[in-house]
């Protein structure tokens, strides 16, 4: 079964992502009812950035083509084709392409995926928080094998540390026989997607970056890539603390790579993964190891850790508040004007970096 939504008409985004909102809240963007087929146009909406990372706003436990993360130092250079070419013409085009994508924590039942997207939502709610700087969401379902499933999340980009990503997911466990393993994952398989006829934009679909490091252990996981032309090499290393999780394992593939827990609790209990993830990355055609640029981004990965999430969701609290202070948006009148501080907001909270 597909889930269920309401129809929202594309001139409503940003002011409402359901069509049974109530008075607009200037300060979140929350939506209650989710379809797969506005899964990409969702994304962009809660998506999160500081000013030097970017991550599109997917469903950690959901398969998406069009989720995808970026760095802002991170591009690669094509050379553009014209059909005639004249004096002063561009040669190339600088493409922004995606890094690897650390926001991914799948569901196995028995070997089998459990995604939402495939199954019957039961209720949702998602917020973007232009005050605290994160998101947060629940989402409770039932799978095609008639299992209930119930998710909540948060997730926020560092304004304080520009290479860092933390997430809290919990999962309620479901009333059921077999075995439930939980993939916490970085995906280097994304390419850039076509922008138009016009050849300077045009050109870079996709390009890719080249994987070439690819590692798992109990301590976490770490992708390295890096372009073929513009000379940038990038890092994404993960690691967790959970509960009611144990580490069975690792998988390793061509361009992804998994760490593999299973529940240490009972049938119907909760377990959580704090996720943390760090990116860390070069200037065009720096002399840099792979060996040192996984180091500095172990460096800030550690001292995430031990700071923890609740913590790392405060500070980043704190620095939206000295931005909004500096920021000084305030319409007066009714709910059209909430609606237009609401707009501004979400177009200021790209900016806040």
């Amino acid at each position: 079964m597909s889930l269920e939504h309401a129809a929202v008409r594309e001139d409503d985004a940003p002011h409402r992502a359901d069509s049974h909102a109530a008075a607009t809240d200037p300060w979140r963007l929350t939506q209650t009812e989710w379809s797969k087929d506005k899964s990409a146009r969702d994304e962009t909406l809660f998506a999160l950035s500081n000013g030097a990372i970017g991550v599109r706003g997917g469903f950690e436990e959901s398969y998406s083509q069009t989720q995808a993360s970026f760095v802002a130092g991170v591009w690669e250079r094509a050379p553009i084709h014209y059909h005639e070419k004249l004096s002063g013409f561009a040669k190339n085009s600088d493409i922004r392409v995606p890094v690897a994508d650390a926001t991914p924590i799948r569901i196995r039942l028995d070997g089998a995926a459990i995604d939402p997207a495939d199954g019957e939502c039961l209720a949702f709610e998602r917020t973007l928080d232009f005050r605290r700087g994160c998101t947060s969401r629940r989402l409770r379902w039932r799978a095609a094998n008639g299992q209930v499933f119930a998710v909540s999340a948060q997730r926020a980009v560092s304004m304080a540390h520009p290479g860092l990503m933390c997430i809290r997911w919990t999962l309620r466990l479901p009333e059921c026989e077999g075995r439930i393993t939980i993939e916490s994952g970085i995906d280097g398989g994304h390419t850039t997607e076509a922008q138009g006829d016009d050849p300077r934009v045009g050109v870079g679909a996709g390009l890719a970056l080249r994987v070439t490091h690819v590692n798992a252990d109990a301590d976490g996981a770490r992708l390295a890539q890096s372009s073929n032309a513009s000379g940038i090499s990038v890092v994404c290393a993960q690691d967790h603390r959970v509960e009611g999780l144990r580490f069975i394992g690792e998988r390793v593939e061509a361009n992804r790579v998994w760490q593999v827990f299973t529940p240490d609790v009972e049938r119907g209990g909760t377990v959580t993964i704090e996720k943390y993830v760090v990116y860390a990355w070069t200037l065009p055609h720096a002399a840099i190891r792979y060996a040192d640029l996984y180091t500095s981004a172990r460096v800030t990965l550690d001292a995430a850790m031990s700071t923890g999430v609740d913590a790392l969701l405060e500070v980043q609290a704190n620095d939206y508040t000295r931005f909004w202070d500096d920021a000084i948006i305030a319409i007066d009148g009714g709910e059209q004007a909430r609606r237009d501080e609401q707009a501004l907001r979400f177009n200021q909270i790209g900016r806040a970096s």
